[in-house]
């Protein structure tokens, strides 16, 4: 499992985008391992600290991406440096990139009303070897 720190009590995974990358690749070519993977940035670090519901989901995601700079700014105030900021884009294109040379399949989940299939769509117009499964 990949190292977390702690901003708000919602915790960041604190890696670098080759770590997360390899760490969620080996995974699917292991045992197929299914990834739930978020992208706090502040407005959601503060919101969840409001919320205890929903800093439970966040805190239950395998992969917590420092996806914005104001997360990096905010754990440099508190002390905690990360050793790089992800995004979330930045991820999702390199294991597209990867995946689509590989036997296996991604799904997309999320957005408004065929955001997830238009997103599905351009990806593998991209990346054709890239295979999508929907539910």
């Amino acid at each position: 499992m990949l190292e977390k720190k702690f901003i708000l009590n919602v915790g960041i995974t604190n890696a670098t985008k080759h770590e997360v990358l390899e760490y969620i690749i080996k995974g699917l070519e292991k045992n197929g391992k299914k990834y739930f993977v978020v992208t706090p940035n502040p407005e959601i670090l503060v919101l969840a600290h409001k919320a205890k519901t929903y800093k439970n989901i966040l805190n239950n995601a395998e992969i917590a991406l420092p996806d914005g700079i104001g997360v990096i700014i905010a754990g440099e105030i508190l002390g905690i440096r990360f050793k790089e900021r992800v995004t979330g884009v930045e991820l999702l294109e390199n294991l597209c990139r990867v995946v689509a040379e590989k036997p296996i399949t991604v799904g997309f989940l999320g957005g408004g009303d065929g955001i997830a299939e238009k997103t599905a769509e351009c990806l593998v117009k991209k990346y054709p070897g890239l295979k999508v499964g929907f539910v």
